[in-house]
């Protein structure tokens, strides 16, 4: 940002940036005082749904770009992503990823019942691959009866965690975990959240991610990890600056960033970082939460499986997603097999290796934090994207 937009946002609203490492050295203390604060406020959760920016129903959209950086390798490997976030109420839209349509262009959007999501898989630009007459299709996508976004490869939960109001609730049924880890489901978390508001119910402008020293391995058990981190490390540290943005004439954050760590050497060790700008804020006449499909996009909808269904259902969109009351729907239901003809196990492989072909994935990035045993140097990714001062 130039100075001449950072001079139309006089008023800070967040509490800032913390120090990120120097939190990991006295975290029991300050844990310690963001719990008693939370645990004063816990008797007015019933209050939430009164705060001013959840209950307003205008349409919002937030522009802004996202600066990944991978501690984890000497070059401290980095990414940029633009990003779109709508949101009405407690429904919301993002779009991030490459504006181009190419691989790794992903949509999903919240309608207060299910995701709705789809990711792109061509390399080649899209108009190349639309004249193909061969290609049955070239976008996935996926329905889920589910509240929290993925975590993916274009940091979607992350983005709905700094621009949802904490009012709303699939942010309350929020794992700590979820935040840390890219798994979809997550049954064993070992980890405590405590997030603290710009106003009760509205934005996290701080929050603390705690490891409670040990692992949960898949089948339940419990292992403490190496000594000094089996007394409980910070994991995690999220900090966000919320203004008043004239044109809007609303009070949204600016700026938001993220910092993980690891138990690495003798002390919480930097994995990855996450910087977001958001750059602009406008008011929508109308929204649709659903991400609109314009490409033919094979879709695995699990919305079969609470409808009655014996079988997930799979069928190619050309123009819209199907809906319980459609002819189309009820005949997939019933039958509960694929229209398109095409094995979902033949689509989930594929998706797989073009996805760690893409490269970013989340997942990969845990393996590495548990494995690694060398702690690189730090470096600054710039001021620009921080939360604090300016």
């Amino acid at each position: 940002m130039n100075s001449n937009n950072d001079q139309q946002l006089p008023q800070r609203r967040g509490t800032g940036a913390h120090s990120a490492l120097a939190i990991t050295r006295f975290a029991p203390a300050f844990i310690a005082g963001l719990l008693l604060s939370d645990l004063a406020s816990a008797s007015m959760q019933s209050a939430f749904a009164a705060a001013d920016t959840a209950g307003d129903a205008r349409p919002l959209v937030f522009q802004g770009c996202l600066i990944y950086t991978n501690h984890l390798v000497p070059s401290h490997d980095t990414k940029r992503f633009e990003f779109s976030f709508e949101r009405s109420g407690c429904t919301w839209r993002i779009k991030s990823g490459s504006e181009l349509r190419r691989i790794g262009y992903m949509e999903s959007g919240f309608d207060g019942t299910n995701i709705y999501s789809f990711t792109y898989w061509n390399t080649e630009p899209v108009e190349q691959v639309r004249a193909k007459s061969n290609l049955s299709y070239f976008v996935t996508g996926e329905i889920r009866p589910h509240l929290v976004p993925d975590s993916d490869l274009v940091w979607s939960r992350h983005i709905w965690f700094a621009l949802m109001p904490y009012s709303c609730p699939p942010m309350v049924t929020l794992q700590a975990c979820d935040l840390v880890t890219g798994a979809k489901v997550i049954t064993n978390c070992n980890r405590i959240m405590f997030p603290s508001f710009y106003r009760l119910g509205s934005y996290v402008t701080n929050a603390v991610v705690w490891s409670e020293g040990n692992d949960v391995l898949d089948d339940g058990t419990v292992v403490a990890l190496a000594p000094p981190f089996d007394k409980g490390f910070t994991n995690l540290t999220f900090a966000s600056s919320v203004v008043e943005w004239p044109v809007s004439n609303i009070e949204a954050p600016r700026a938001f960033e993220y910092h993980v760590f690891g138990p690495i050497g003798k002390e919480p060790t930097p994995l990855w970082s996450l910087y977001g700008r958001v750059t602009n804020v406008l008011i929508e006449s109308e929204f649709n939460p659903l991400p609109e499909i314009v490409d033919k996009t094979y879709v695995i909808d699990s919305r079969s499986a609470y409808l009655g269904a014996k079988k997930i259902i799979h069928y190619i969109a050309t123009d819209r997603w199907l809906q319980p009351g459609d002819l189309e729907f009820k005949k997939l239901i019933d039958s509960g097999i694929s229209a398109a003809g095409v094995s979902r196990r033949r689509v989930l492989v594929r998706c797989l290796v073009l996805a760690f072909a893409a490269g970013g994935l989340v997942a990969v990035f845990s393996i590495l934090v548990y494995r690694r045993n060398a702690a690189p140097n730090i470096e600054s990714t710039g001021q620009d994207f921080s939360p604090g001062e300016h």
